[in-house]
Parts: C-alpha cells; structure tokens; sequence
C-alpha cells in the first residue's frame, strides 16, 4: 500500500497544484469503484486495486484519466 500511495504522491509533486476548494453538488460524488482520500488539502478519488488480476490490468486500455483520480495499488 505505501509503494501505492508513493507513486501517486510522486505524480502530485511534479507541478504545483491549484488551491483546492470545497466540493459541492455534482463534485461532492464520490465516482463509482472509488475511494475519497486526501493529500495535504487536495481531494483526490483513487480506485484501490487488490488482486493479483487487478494489478495486472492497471491503466491498461485506459486513454486518459482525470487530474483528480488515481490507483492506489496494495501489495500484502
């Protein structure tokens, strides 16, 4: 889970982040297979990959993905 959660931070530090303000409607929906998390004051949505077919599968077939949103992958 920590090699996980570097890999997406390491993507963060690349550019500076526009400040973050508060999600209302429509952006305070959490996109489906997701899971809320915060980084500093940044709200980002990741999808928690846990199986060995899920990890294989990664971005694969995925043509972009929202500045917001990532994969956080666990290895036990």
């Amino acid at each position: 889970m920590i090699s996980g959660l570097i890999c997406l931070l390491g993507g963060l530090g690349c550019k500076q982040q526009p400040e973050a303000k508060p999600a209302t409607g429509a952006e305070a929906q959490i996109p489906e297979g997701r899971q809320r998390i915060t980084v500093g004051a940044t709200p980002l949505f990741v999808e928690v990959v846990q199986t060995d077919a899920e990890r294989m599968r990664g971005l694969m077939f995925r043509e972009q993905l929202p500045e917001d949103q990532g994969m956080l992958f666990v290895f036990e």
